[in-house]
């Protein structure tokens, strides 16, 4: 805007409507439903697994600590990674598809303590699958999140993370009330049907024709859909 007087336009990534019944993935691994944090996401420094993996040693609960992601390239960091002694905590590699949809599904709690990016799919995903979220606070993360979640400190580190762990662990009354204000504003806000028309909308302006459907696309959500 300042440089070359343009105007840029925002479309958000879309969450997913449905999601897996089953639980074979769970059993897989040892996990029951509500008794497992989880993480998704490239296992990465600035993604900030360690610390996450650091707080959660600290935390007192018999819950586990589930990360789901893999990075082919960062095997020292990996191995840093899985040194920890909390047996707790497990490790499942990449998981995609229906399984990802059941371990996003079944999950007591979704952390995201990235530091870096913009919109994480995995954080709308995780709204849309009805999880209470947790989240570094970097702008992006508490855009997305608004009033329907959880953040901590990114400046505190680990200390700042378990801190809230513990708040959220102690609280599952809490953790399910904002199960449904996350799903209800992934409904509202990340749908891929809206996301879609908000792409034919830009195209049609690019094209020069006058766009016929709303200029957010948003249609409403039904109400019900808060006590999810």
């Amino acid at each position: 805007r300042e440089k070359y007087s343009a105007e840029t336009v925002f479309i958000p990534y879309g969450t997913r409507e449905d999601s897996s019944s089953g639980r074979e993935y769970l059993d897989r691994f040892g996990l029951t439903e509500r008794e497992y944090l989880l993480f998704v996401g490239r296992l990465v420094p600035e993604n900030n697994v360690h610390e996450l993996i650091s707080a959660f040693e600290n935390v007192r609960t018999e819950k586990k600590l589930v990360i789901v992601g893999d990075d082919p390239w960062g095997k020292e960091y990996l191995r840093s990674l899985k040194s920890t002694t909390d047996s707790r905590v497990i490790f499942t590699g990449g998981i995609y598809g229906e399984g990802y949809e059941q371990l996003q599904r079944s999950a007591y709690l979704f952390v995201l303590p990235d530091e870096v990016g913009g919109t994480h799919p995995s954080l709308v995903e995780a709204m849309g699958f009805g999880n209470c979220v947790l989240v570094n606070d970097t702008p992006s993360n508490l855009e997305v999140i608004g009033e329907a979640g959880f953040s901590y400190r990114g400046s505190e580190g680990a200390l700042g993370l378990r801190s809230q762990l513990q708040l959220l662990l102690d609280r599952p009354e809490l953790v399910r009330e904002y199960r449904g204000r996350a799903r209800h504003r992934a409904l509202s806000q990340y749908r891929w049907l809206n996301v879609v028309r908000q792409h034919e909308n830009l195209y049609r302006d690019l094209l020069g024709n006058s766009p016929n459907i709303t200029s957010n696309g948003a249609e409403p959500v039904d109400s019900r859909l808060s006590s999810e």
